[in-house]
């Protein structure tokens, strides 16, 4: 099986290999030592299946060393199926569909480079073993190029396929020859692209941000393709959406957008858009891949001296101020509070499986108070109108991001939690006191107060009162989380739930939301019959006797 996979990539650099065969002298003049391009490039096979099975054995498989080609090629494959009769139902030109096409496997390709193979761009790991070999730096770097080309190739082709196979049914085979080469030069844009992203984190960042930054890019992308596909559906009139596309032309812009110039070939040779500006694209979309590529290879010595510098850690760090750890010394109580308060941030700061749970609970939060606001700023007349409803936005958003608390028990290095034993903890009443406002103002004050204050600016009925109120529930509702579903010290668990307790946290989320619609229920009470204040000093005297008696002794209850 293993030696399967190996030379199923060994399969793949070899067809890299022979199409660049004929630029062979060409590259041996420029420094580059063919013959052990090859060999360099079956190690590398090899060191990416090994790493695999590690994290495999060490129950680590996430997003990046789990994919293999095939499943790679599975999901882009679907996709492409998708958006290819999407486009091609567009009433409008080839060249403007292709543009659309061309677009969504620009992004797809840069966000599955990103999320699934930035390790292959910025590892240096291998770099001693294969410099070790009598290796010029030269072909070290070229062949760490072609090494991700064949990832950037293999997502590239895969989502194109149903996209070539539908337009040559419909136009002929000079269109999927066509696509077939604009294929090419796509993957290498979108690798020059990523790659001059990472110089540029080089630049600002040291080694323990590089990461992060990493992380916080694929988190975006994620969040952005969850919150925006489900806005887009409900915001966007597919009519209007429709019409607009219909409407398209080649213009001015098009200069500026990549997706139009690796359309022009085909609207050169199958729309007979011979203008001067389509021309001008074809150029375009020949020379800025190949120049994108020549300036890496220009500076890819200087890309690799930067990356080992970051990596190696070697860049002086300044003390900087803390903003997150200054509030815990405002909020916590002990010194024992405050260890877990900064632990646990730091924690969820590094951490991805943790940051993923938890924000895609807040994305969920984002996704509905934005529908609510897009719904209600769509109807202007009926804004002064609105009651009751706009209280239920922030209480959605408080609802959701509370969710991911579960996410502090879990941690891949859950092996680590036998410090707990050692330390002679005897309470864990503290540790999640700290815990919990950690991750409140970590992940939720600042949301919940933009949150508060756009919806003060467009509705006049949310006051500062109404918005204190949802301070003083964001706090209760999260000692209330912590009190159903935390059942283990924080990160000491491994991120799996057994089925059994995965129904009783569903039953317990179901009397949540009720207890939850009783409290929306008296917070409209007290607004109807009696001052909306009155409920502000109930729920301040709530989060004093929460934060003194909410939090739950582990060890008492095991």
């Amino acid at each position: 099986m293993a030696n399967n996979e190996v030379r199923e990539k060994e399969k793949d650099t070899v067809f890299i290999l022979r199409l660049l065969s004929p630029f062979k002298s060409l590259m041996e003049k420029s420094g580059v030592d063919f013959e052990k391009l090859n060999s360099i490039l079956k190690i590398k096979a090899i060191l990416d299946y090994r790493k695999r099975k590690l994290n495999e054995a060490n129950n680590e498989v996430t997003m990046a060393n789990s994919n293999n080609y095939l499943s790679i090629m599975t999901i882009n494959g679907i996709m492409g199926v998708i958006f290819s009769f999407v486009v091609y139902i567009m009433p409008t030109s080839i060249q403007i569909q292709q543009s659309l096409f061309n677009m969504i496997l620009i992004f797809t390709v840069i966000m599955q480079l990103i999320s699934s193979s930035s390790d292959s761009l910025i590892s240096i790991s291998d770099k001693e073993l294969i410099m070790s070999r009598n290796v010029n730096e030269i072909t070290y770097n070229f062949a760490k190029f072609l090494h991700t080309a064949v990832f950037v190739l293999v997502t590239a082709y895969s989502f194109q396929a149903a996209n070539v196979l539908i337009g040559t049914i419909k136009y002929g085979i000079a269109f999927g020859l066509i696509t077939i080469l604009a294929t090419l030069f796509v993957g290498i844009f979108s690798l020059s692209i990523v790659i001059f992203m990472y110089m540029g984190i080089f630049k600002y960042f040291d080694g323990d941000k590089l990461r992060e930054v990493t992380t916080n890019i694929n988190l975006f992308i994620s969040i952005l393709l969850g919150v925006g596909s489900q806005l887009a559906v409900r915001v966007i009139d597919p009519d209007m959406f429709v019409n607009a596309v219909s409407n398209m032309k080649i213009d001015t812009m098009s200069f500026f957008m990549p997706n139009v110039w690796f359309s022009s070939f085909v609207g050169y040779f199958l729309d007979g858009n011979r203008s001067r500006s389509n021309i001008i694209l074809m150029i375009i979309s020949l020379v800025v891949p190949i120049a994108l590529f020549l300036l890496y290879y220009v500076n890819a010595e200087k890309f690799e001296k930067n990356l080992a510098k970051v990596s190696g850690g070697t860049k002086l760090k300044s003390h900087k101020f803390d903003l997150k750890q200054s509030i815990g010394k405002v909020i916590t109580k002990s010194g024992f509070e405050r260890t877990f308060y900064n632990f646990t941030n730091t924690i969820m700061k590094r951490e991805d499986t943790v940051k993923r749970i938890v924000l895609s609970q807040i994305s969920l939060g984002i996704l509905f108070p934005i529908m609510m606001i897009f719904n209600f700023l769509k109807s202007p007349e009926t804004m002064s109108e609105i009651g009751f409803e706009i209280h239920i936005i922030m209480y959605m958003f408080i609802f959701f991001g509370t969710q991911g608390m579960m996410s502090m028990m879990y941690s891949p290095n859950y092996k680590n939690a036998w410090i707990y034993e050692i330390s002679g903890l005897d309470s864990t009443v503290e540790m999640l006191r700290g815990a919990t406002k950690a991750y409140l103002i970590r992940w939720l004050i600042v949301p919940v107060i933009l949150l508060g204050i756009a919806l003060m600016f467009l509705f006049d009925n949310y006051t500062v009162v109404t918005f204190m109120n949802s301070l003083c529930l964001l706090y209760i509702l999260a000692v209330l989380n912590q009190r159903i579903f935390i059942d283990y010290p924080i990160f000491s668990i491994e991120n799996q739930v057994s089925s059994g307790k995965g129904v009783s946290n569903f039953f317990m989320l179901l009397a949540e939301m009720f207890l939850y619609v009783i409290i929306f229920g008296i917070n409209i009470a007290f607004i109807l019959f009696l001052k909306e204040w009155y409920f502000t000093i109930v729920l301040v005297i709530f989060v004093f006797i929460a934060d003194r008696y909410g939090y739950k002794n582990l060890y008492e209850v095991e």
